[in-house]
């Protein structure tokens, strides 16, 4: 059978290069050799013509299974109201239009979070795969004609769309073989200087129930952990075939649990890779040691989200930490200034008080300065998603809108979809214009005149 799996369009270019499909790759890995596989990233063309790659494929391949990676639905940035998913049916309608009968298959993160509204929304996908989809693609391509005996998958009847049940989530202890993932796609294009482009993976699973944060929904909060030693053979591998020089840990948190994050560490420099990489760390498990190992094995980047800069606060997001961790954390940067950091706070969530508020505002202003070209801050508001608690909390403060528009498919429903206090209008108000003003005005005079180092998101939508 002849599957072609095709990356979502993000429908802008606003980088160099693309983030590696790593989904992709992986549910490509998993496919009996019997089937033939193609992947195709519409991203790496102009946007102009990002369609005729995804069309000569079909004109050439033939496929019998088209399979779409939603993998962004918006940039989750109130300030950037941009919706990725408006690229979704455009390019499943193309597809149709070419091959009819095709079976048309959709997954990814971005479906996950809005499955069935997804599958209601758009009515030639065929199949949907609900999250990780190793097993689940796998088990679909073998029973296409009966989709209900496969768990994990929605499917489509006269009647309407059904789902068979959930499927416990696919270990993660399994050796890569990066030999293989590299025949499937080519990670050429993707080795960058840019450290947030390709992304390699040490675990699934996030135990911190963040209010706002979907990843415990999407990957179970329960930690599923691959050796070490097979996490370094994959980049040992990609640094001698490909020269990969830059990456970044793409886990939730890299550094929990720690011992895992040690030894992967240790591993690195144990073999002599020279190699630069960022991640995403929680401060309640960093210490001097850590610091310097990760710098050692190679880090020039760690970010941050202590989300809230009050106890009160702190309490609200269940952060296993307090004030004083974030101020450890400043004092120990201070001390490794090879690496650049990233801090992240909400302007505004349930437990926001008028003294959080001006607080990050204090913090967004010095800690540039007190890690002087390696440090910055970001505030943002909360993105509304289903499956989180937040989600909870304003159905039940009476915004009952909400409950039927978090898909957003406009710039002003996307807006809509931010957490706001109420009563907060002008402490709102006033973090919107201060971040604007720094981003168009402060930001670019700075890099002009001073050269700050600045450090991307780790997200294609930047």
């Amino acid at each position: 059978m002849n599957i072609l799996l095709v990356q979502q369009e993000m429908g802008r270019r606003v980088r160099a290069n693309p983030v590696y499909p790593r989904g992709l790759v992986d549910i490509a890995s998993c496919l009996p050799a019997s089937h033939r596989v193609k992947i195709i990233d519409p991203n790496l063309s102009p946007l102009s013509t990002s369609f005729e790659s995804i069309e000569q494929a079909i004109k050439s391949f033939r496929p019998d299974i088209v399979g779409l990676s939603i993998k962004y639905i918006d940039t989750t940035n109130r300030l950037d109201p941009y919706v990725f998913y408006n690229t979704v049916p455009e390019t499943i309608a193309r597809i149709k239009e070419l091959i009819p009968a095709v079976n048309m298959v959709v997954g990814g993160a971005g479906f996950s979070i809005f499955s069935r509204e997804i599958m209601e929304d758009i009515p030639q996908i065929d199949f949907g795969v609900f999250l990780e989809g190793e097993e689940s693609f796998r088990d679909l391509v073998d029973h296409l004609d009966k989709p209900a005996s496969v768990p994990g998958v929605y499917y489509r009847e006269k009647d309407g769309v059904h789902f068979p049940g959930c499927r416990s989530l696919p270990s993660f202890s399994r050796k890569a073989d990066p030999a293989k993932a590299a025949s499937l796609l080519d990670p050429s294009p993707y080795i960058t200087n840019d450290l947030k482009i390709f992304g390699i993976q040490t675990k699934r699973g996030c135990s911190f129930h963040c209010p706002y944060c979907n990843y415990p929904f999407l990957n179970g909060d329960r930690y599923r952990l691959r050796d070490p030693k097979d996490v370094v053979d994959e980049i040992q591998f990609l640094c001698e075939k490909y020269g990969l020089k830059k990456f970044s840990f793409s886990d939730n948190i890299f550094n929990v649990p720690s011992p895992h994050a040690v030894s992967i560490c240790n591993e690195i420099i144990d073999r002599g890779l020279k190699v630069e990489w960022a991640a995403w760390c929680d401060m309640s498990s960093v210490s001097d040691e850590f610091f310097r190992l990760s710098a050692q094995a190679g880090c020039r980047s760690m970010e941050f989200s202590p989300d809230s800069s009050t106890k009160e606060g702190l309490n609200y997001f269940g952060k296993k930490m307090d004030v004083t961790d974030i101020e450890k954390t400043i004092r120990i940067a201070q001390r490794h200034r090879q690496m650049t950091y990233a801090f992240n706070f909400f302007c505004s969530h349930p437990a926001m008080t008028l003294k959080e508020a001006m607080k990050s505002l204090v913090w967004w202003l010095f800690i540039p300065f007190l890690l002087w070209k390696s440090g910055r801050v970001s505030l943002g508001w909360i993105r509304i998603y289903p499956n989180t608690r937040i989600h909870e909390t304003v159905l039940s403060e009476g915004f009952p809108s909400l409950k039927e528009n978090l898909l957003a498919k406009t710039a002003e429903e996307f807006t809509k979809t931010f957490y706001h206090k109420k009563h907060f209008w002008l402490i709102d108000w006033m973090f919107s214009l201060i971040l604007k003003i720094a981003e168009y005005i402060i930001k670019p005079i700075l890099k002009i005149h001073f050269r700050v180092r600045r450090e991307s998101y780790p997200f294609y939508y930047e």
